[in-house]
């Protein structure tokens, strides 16, 4: 799995610039059809001179249940729960906020999971304990560039919210909270065989951008 398209894998794939501004793509599964899985394949391309942010995120209607590719003090994390524990994935040798395209892939079958970072060797993860779980259960929506959340405009606590926006690494666009918006440039992302930026580009109807985001 590469972040290029086309049937040989022979064309880059769509790039998307996001910020400075917050902004987040979202593919939202029909939801007759939000798959569990117990093995998942992510490739992400990306470049950005900014240490934190949320790069992917995928939610789940199963409470507990989540998995997130992070940058955190400009370093590549992933972090993911399947009901039972949450599990973390690392590659702490290289920071990747100096602005160079980086890529970064993560499998997982079950619990253990491998983050390849560029052209390093990978970084692993086998949990010995024998009461994992090993599904990322009701996955109903996957969005890029930050994990967003629906407000209630009409509430009293929504200006407490914008209060608090000002002192934490969130933003709000609408009524949409955008937790921890990433700034720089994503590039051929593939989630389990969803192409979703080359998709969005194509003008897919599952799939909608929020914020400041251009192609």
């Amino acid at each position: 799995m590469t972040t290029y398209a086309g049937d040989t894998c022979q064309l880059p794939g769509t790039s998307y610039a996001f910020g400075p501004r917050p902004g987040v793509i979202i593919y939202e599964y029909p939801t007759a059809h939000r798959p569990s899985t117990e093995k998942d394949s992510i490739v992400v391309g990306f470049k950005t001179r900014y240490p934190n942010a949320i790069l992917l995120s995928v939610q789940c209607s199963v409470d507990g249940d989540y998995l997130l590719i992070t940058l955190e003090q400009g370093n590549a994390h992933i972090r993911y729960n399947l009901g039972s524990f949450d599990h973390h994935v690392s590659e702490l040798s290289v920071r990747v906020d100096d602005g160079k395209y980086h890529v970064l892939r993560f499998d997982r079958t079950e619990a253990n999971s491998s983050l390849w970072l560029d052209d390093r060797p990978p970084r692993l993860h086998a949990p010995s304990d024998e009461r994992q779980l090993f599904t990322l259960n009701m996955q109903y929506r996957v969005s890029l560039g930050g994990r967003p959340t629906e407000t209630d405009h009409r509430r009293p606590s929504f200006l407490r919210l914008r209060r608090r926006l000002r002192r934490t690494s969130a933003g709000l666009v609408g009524r949409t909270l955008i937790e921890r918006p990433f700034t720089g440039v994503l590039t051929g992302v593939n989630y389990n065989g969803l192409r979703i930026l080359d998709m969005h580009a194509q003008g897919d109807g599952r799939i909608r951008q929020l914020g400041d985001i251009a192609i």
